[in-house]
């Protein structure tokens, strides 16, 4: 077999160079891709830390409202209590004020 010429191998190099610069050319567009999913991965992160952020103050807004909720419902309760109370206090109060007048208004005008 018979060596190469120098064209031969001036080609054989162009070809290399040429198939070289095409994987350069394929690893660069890969690292920018990469990068713009690195930045839209920290753009990502960012959003659900505020998201998080947000949601725990959400969280802590609503149990504090349950517990005012839960508090008003007992406040309700503790005045009916004390208004059923107070009317039968009220009741029993005007039967027995009517039920000693009644003797007296009796005897005054059927007398």
């Amino acid at each position: 077999m018979t060596e190469p010429s120098a064209y031969d191998l001036l080609r054989k190099l162009t070809e290399v160079e040429i198939a070289l610069a095409k994987v350069t050319q394929q690893l660069e567009s890969q690292t920018s891709v990469l990068e713009e999913v690195r930045k839209e991965l920290s753009m990502t992160r960012e959003k659900a830390d505020a998201a998080e952020e947000k949601a725990e103050i959400a969280y802590r807004k609503a149990k504090q409202a349950l517990g005012e909720i839960k508090q008003t419902r007992e406040e309700t309760l503790r005045t009916q209590n004390e208004r059923k109370v107070d009317r039968r206090w009220f009741i029993g109060t005007v039967l027995t004020v009517v039920s000693l007048i009644m003797p007296m208004i009796i005897t005054f005008y059927f007398q």
